[in-house]
């Protein structure tokens, strides 16, 4: 009773969804239609007129309320556009179950006239126009600004513009201006690929839109015309011939031989017949409708056009194409959470220490706020990693190269990760897990039974006579035949593209060519049909409504027209009253029923599509070669036939499907069938493939010889749902239907229960990849987490809506793209890693500067020159990375919480690594800073400390010079204005000494050099060197300068032992020593020796403001001094030594880096273990390397960077033992994370500890 109620409730409200219009006189009143559309129900469905009555009264009360009863909805809707949710709906009419006359009467058309001229008009302003609508577009300028205007975007703008404004502030400070260019120009290009990638047009629409025909041949006003199709009513009467387009949905009023191709719409892979007659309640399997968008390929026909534009089938699909919103991949999701974590620490961070730096800074507001906002930018830009899109983008851009030779194209590149992410595939059958070749499987002659495999075929068990006759009717009921080029021949036979005939009859054809090519050709030259060539010849052409075709051919044995026939095996066998039994006809008995009934259902339940064949000779005295054979009354016996057997074909699985599926399971994936073929062949295809492993609940019940109610729920893994189930599923049963069962096919779906199915999936938070190759796919595949279109057998539609496409159409090909896009989550979370690990060196000196006051100890532009430059290509060399071991025996990762960068990622790149690196560059500018004359713990607060200018003028020798405050600015770039000679080194042939002072600047006109005991020459510092012939002996030179002062016999360098205590600064003190006859004067602290005769050094305290001078003219000494990039003032008396040391922290963060890139190659393998096959990362470190010399060592770099070429020393030796540090800890990390992988123990055979499995928990990112 339900079902009469929902088909009353469908023709009513198809009947009264629509105004019956005329050509003359008003519309008819409702109460007509609606007595009418009783009258229909009554003689379709033989329901009571109470039900009926019911319905109306329900109608007339909607009315009432203003409620449209076709729709439910408020009246004033517009039929001309239909929305997502009339289009998810299933597809409802009942135009192919009415008489004709009704649809004469309802469209007010005639077979005569069709519909007038004058009511065209009328009912395109009520209907609109044949064609779909087409989506609301973006503009590209607002999709490219879009780009350039995301929140990544944004922070990178701003950034940019505050350099600018800084330098506005400042002229002198040109590295803003390389700093703003840079940051634009990068932020410029990411955002132009960006676009490149996501600016496409709804393509899928443009697809859909092709499928229209151009032109239509129309009856109107009783003449026929051709007009455009979009011009196209309800109601008109239209022509079509083979090779045209279906011009709308129509109903076939006439049919020669008529058929289409609609499996891009249904799935149906064969031809079908077109009819008047229907016999099939379902519109999309009804004989009698044909589609807007499929094509005719046989015959011609006369239709009635009953639906346009949107509320076509195929509009349906175009409006949930357009209407779904492509799925936000997973990682853009991470992506755009870890920038927007990484944006909010950058600009708190630098608001902060803005804020902290304008408060401990001396000096007015603009002496303050100029650096410091400088310094804010410094740390902004050091905290965003600017290269981590580029290195994200080329990276998937890699991988999808390198799937491309795995077969799988892929369109969005961000869904390669996605794929990765999968927990779910929701596979099509037909193609995809199988090879969509049907295929000779099994033989059955009277109680036996062959296999008849291509691969396994054997010709000898086919001698027999039963099997030669029915042999003889499959080649002769088969007009197939192999497509003749030499490249199609040259494959083997069961390979071979065929023409002519459906896939049924290639299988049947390349099943009787393996018995023998030569013996197919002479059975077709010998039994030729009778009549060929005439209008009348002896052929009968499949029919769905008597299910079978026949041929009437002369027979060459002896004379008279022989009947072969094949079909649906129960059709045929109920037309025999004879059978084939060890070569001899005898008359059907029982027994021979029950033997045909068991094997045909024996075949049908393994999935294999069954065909019965029988023969009969005619009685050659009524029919012979002259006879005019009447095909569609059939003036010939159609009973008394002799069976002969059965053949089964099945489209057998791919090789290395079930493989592929059992990869899946090992992987915790779960395979899902979603196929329009029957559910029995269905669920045979997926228990071979493996999709079905355990039992389903009536095989249970059969099993238990209980009723299938009494199966208890928890005992059941496996289910069959066919789509009529889940028709009437609600929200609740499929989310349950999905969660309980492990092994799961629906069959017999619709497009729109596709699209359910995936829709449901995501619900549940299933990152779900579904399949597909037709038009009614295109709206699951778009709204799929992971759209996957078939290459070969896909249409253009579903390549449009699809995110990748399989070249080859095989499953397999699935689970290597999941593999590759787990492989780029693996080697994304590497590169991150590696990337975050430079961060804390890059942020660790701003913090210095403002909280130590400090010199910067590295600029802005060479954080850049990391990020951009030397950590680009070791970034982007993850991609190139292989698997490790356990990368298919993970579950897949759960969006929510393994996230692309987790807390212990996080601490593992910031605490565990970038601080060593931090230390590691600390360590070099401390080293380089005290070489060059500062002591570290003077350079603390020097930054805001005030000291003296020299007037160097006109001063005699001896005298010392007038002096001024001033701030030391160690920002200034121009070296001509400000010099800074502070805390001048001591270090002699590897040891150092103490024979400093506290900071000792020295200002503009500076020429001479401090004097130190120090014997490198490339510096500010000259040496002494005293042959040791000449050189006293310690002891003498102990007495002559009180005990302080000794000399190294190896250089003869004297150097002072003790720090002095300092005289006043009005008592200059003074010593004068005579060596080797000559008199040297010392100028305390400093060990300068001058030939004047002074007194002996006097050791008064020496006041700590007092700062001295002295002239490299009073020296007499050897070596050259190093002077800066202007020329004549020495290293130490400027901000050049900075510069050395901005350069050699800038080196020391890549020297660590180097072993970061190793140690990042694997998450838990050993370094050995991996190996360093990755050609791309060792060719990386050399770019890396030459990167980083070009910016310290090039001198048209130094401008732009602000670097100097530093001392080898400096360069390897302070930042190598911290590198040999951090690879050492992090193998002795993994070594212990091994012994706790859960998924490497399988692998391996590693025992798990304890401490295994925290430092695992712990670590493990």
């Amino acid at each position: 009773m339900a079902n009469f109620e929902s088909d009353a409730n469908m023709v009513i409200e198809k009947r009264l969804s629509r105004d019956v219009v005329g050509s003359s006189g008003p519309p008819q009143p409702k109460a007509s239609v609606e007595e009418q559309a009783l009258n229909e129900i009554q003689i379709q469905h033989k329901i009571s007129r109470e039900l009926i009555s019911r319905e109306i009264s329900r109608r007339n009360e909607l009315k009432k309320m203003g409620i449209d009863p076709s729709t439910e909805e408020v009246k004033g809707k517009d039929r001309k556009k239909m929305d997502r949710e009339e289009a998810r709906k299933e597809v409802e009419m009942d135009e192919h179950l009415v008489e004709i006359d009704v649809l004469y009467q309802r469209y007010d058309s005639e077979p005569a006239r069709g519909i007038t001229e004058e009511s065209v008009e009328r009912r395109q302003a009520e209907d609109g126009l044949n064609k779909l609508t087409p989506p609301a577009k973006t503009p590209w300028w607002l999709l490219f600004l879009k780009e350039m205007t995301n929140a990544f975007a944004l922070l990178l703008w701003t950034g940019a513009l505050l350099c600018f404004i800084a330098y506005a502030l400042d002229t002198d400070s040109v590295e803003n201006v390389y700093l703003g260019i840079v940051l634009a120009i990068v932020n410029f290009l990411t955002g132009c690929f960006s676009y490149y990638q996501n600016a496409r047009s709804s393509a899928a629409m443009e697809a859909l839109q092709s499928m229209s025909a151009d032109t239509a041949t129309v009856l109107r006003d009783g003449q026929l015309k051709k007009i455009d199709s979009s011009q196209l009513c309800r109601g008109d009467i239209v022509k079509i011939t083979a090779g045209e387009k279906i011009p709308a949905d129509v109903r076939v009023l006439k049919s020669v031989n008529f058929k289409v191709e609609q499996s891009s719409l249904t799935g149906e892979p064969d031809e079908i017949s077109k009819t008047v007659e229907n016999t099939i309640e379902h519109p999309l399997e009804a004989q009698n409708l044909a589609f807007f968008g499929t094509l005719a390929v046989n015959g011609e026909a006369e239709a009635m056009v009953v639906n346009i534009g949107d509320y076509t089938v195929i509009g349906r699909i175009a409006t949930l194409v357009t209407h779904t919103e492509a799925e936000e991949t997973t990682l853009t999701k991470e992506i755009n959470h870890f920038i927007h974590i990484v944006s909010a620490i950058a600009i708190i961070l630098g608001v902060s220490f803005f804020i902290a730096g304008m408060i401990i800074r001396d000096g007015n507001f603009m002496e303050r706020f100029v650096p410091n906002l400088v310094f804010a930018i410094g740390v902004i830009v050091a905290n965003v990693p600017e290269g981590l899109l580029t290195t994200v983008t080329v990276s998937l851009t890699l991988t999808a190269i390198r799937m491309r030779s795995k077969n799988v194209l892929v369109k969005n590149l961000e869904t390669v990760e996605t794929l990765g992410s999968c927990s779910c595939i929701c596979s099509d059958k037909t193609g995809t897990l199988t090879e969509n070749r049907m295929t000779g499987s099994h033989v059955w002659c009277y109680d036996t039974v062959h296999d008849i495999a291509p691969r396994t075929f054997d010709k000898a068990k086919m001698e027999s006579k039963s099997f030669k006759l029915l042999h003889r009717c499959a080649v002769v009921c088969n007009d197939s035949s192999f497509e003749t080029s030499p490249d199609n021949m040259a494959k083997p036979l069961w390979e071979r593209i065929c023409v002519n005939g459906n896939a049924s009859d290639h299988g049947i054809f390349k099943f009787t060519a393996l018995v023998g090519e030569e013996l197919v050709e002479g059975l077709r030259a010998d039994y030729k049909v009778s009549g060929d060539g005439t209008e009348h010849p002896g052929r009968v052409p499949f029919n769905s409504k008597y299910k079978f075709a026949a041929k009437l051919c002369v027979n060459p044995e002896k004379a008279g027209i022989i009947e072969f026939m094949k079909g649906a095996p129960e059709q045929v066998f109920a037309r025999c009253s004879h059978i084939i039994v060890d070569g001899e006809r005898v008359p059907i008995t029982d027994e021979h029923k029950e033997a045909f009934a068991k094997a045909n259902l024996e075949l049908a339940g393994l999935g294999e599509r069954v065909l019965g064949f029988a023969e009969l000779e005619l009685d050659p005295e009524k029919y012979h070669e002259e006879y005019v054979w009447d095909t569609e009354e059939f003036n010939f016996p159609l009973e008394g036939l002799t069976f002969l057997g059965v053949i089964s074909l099945v489209d057998p699985p791919r090789a290395g499907v079930p493989q592929a599926v059992a990869k899946c399971h090992a992987a915790g994936i779960q395979v899902i069938m979603v196929t329009g073929d029957q559910p029995a062949t269905a669920k045979a295809i997926a228990k071979q493939v493996g999709i079905i492993k355990s039992k389903t609940a009536d095989e249970i019940a059969a099993e238990r010889g209980c009723d299938i109610k009494d199966v208890p729920l928890d005992d059941v893994d496996a289910v069959v749902i066919h789509g009529d189930q889940l028709k009437t599923m609600t929200d609740d049963e499929l989310k349950f239907v999905l969660s309980h069962y492990r092994d799961i096919v629906f069959a017999r779906t619709t497009p729109t229960q596709k699209l359910r199915i995936a829709e449901t999936q995501k619900d549940l938070g299933k990152v779900t990849a579904m399949t597909g190759d037709g038009v009614n796919d295109a709206p699951a595949l778009k709204a799929a987490n992971i759209g996957v279109a078939m290459g070969i057998a896909g249409t253009q539609v579903a390549m449009q809506a699809a995110d990748m496409i399989l070249a080859n159409d095989d499953f397999s090909s699935i689970v290597n793209a999941i593999e590759e896009g787990r492989l780029i989550f693996d080697n994304l979370k590497k590169s991150i890693a590696y990337t975050l690990t430079s961060n804390i060196p890059e942020i660790t000196p701003f913090l210095a500067f403002v909280i130590l006051q400090i010199p910067l100890p590295l600029s802005t532009v060479l954080i850049l020159a990391i990020d951009l430059g030397t950590d680009i290509l070791p970034a982007i060399s993850f991609a190139y990375e292989a698997p490790e071991l356990d990368i298919m025996c993970r579950k897949p990762r759960d969006p929510q919480s393994d996230r692309l960068v987790t807390n212990k990622l996080v601490i593992y790149s910031y605490l565990l690594i970038g601080y060593m690196q931090a230390a590691a560059g600390f360590y070099t500018y401390f080293q380089v800073m005290y070489d060059y004359g500062f002591k570290p713990a003077g350079l603390v607060g020097l930054t805001n400390k005030v000291v003296y200018e020299f007037n160097l003028d006109n001063m005699a020798p001896t005298t010392f010079p007038d002096v001024e405050e001033k701030k030391l600015d160690w920002d200034d770039n121009d070296s001509s204005k400000l010099h800074i000679c502070g805390r001048v080194g001591a270090r002699t042939a590897g040891d150092a000494s103490v024979a400093t002072m506290d900071a000792l600047p020295v200002f503009e006109k500076c020429t001479g050099p401090i004097f130190t005991f120090y014997d490198l020459q490339q510096y500010c510092h000259e040496k002494m060197s005293i042959p040791a012939a000449q050189m006293p002996a310690e002891s003498q030179l102990d007495s002559l300068l009180g005990g302080k002062w000794t000399y190294d016999d190896d250089v003869g360098v004297v150097y002072q032992r003790d720090k002095m205590n300092r005289p006043a600064c009005d008592a200059m003190p003074k010593a004068s020593i005579t060596l080797n006859a000559q008199t040297y004067t010392l100028f305390v602290p400093y060990g300068v020796w001058s030939q004047t005769g002074q007194d002996k050094i006097d050791e008064a305290t020496l006041d700590n403001e007092c700062m001295y001078w002295t002239r490299s003219s009073l020296v007499e000494a050897e070596g050259e001094t190093s002077t800066d990039n202007d020329g004549g003032v020495p290293v130490c008396q400027s901000t050049e030594a900075l510069k050395y040391a901005q350069s050699a922290f800038f080196i020391a963060i890549v020297v660590v880096q180097y072993a970061t890139l190793f140690f990042c190659k694997c998450r838990t393998l050993s370094l050995t273990m991996q190996g360093l096959s990755n050609w791309f990362q060792n060719f990386a470190v050399v770019v890396e390397t030459s990167v980083a010399a070009l910016v310290v060592f090039a001198p048209f770099m130094w401008v732009v960077f602000n670097t100097r070429p530093i001392e080898g020393w400096h360069a390897c030796v302070p930042a190598m033992p911290f590198a040999v540090f951090n690879y050492c800890f992090d193998e002795v990390r993994k070594y212990f994370l091994r012994q706790g992988a859960p998924n490497l123990k399988a692998i391996t055979g590693a025992s798990q500890t304890r401490f295994g499995k925290w430092v695992y928990k712990t670590t493990y990112y």
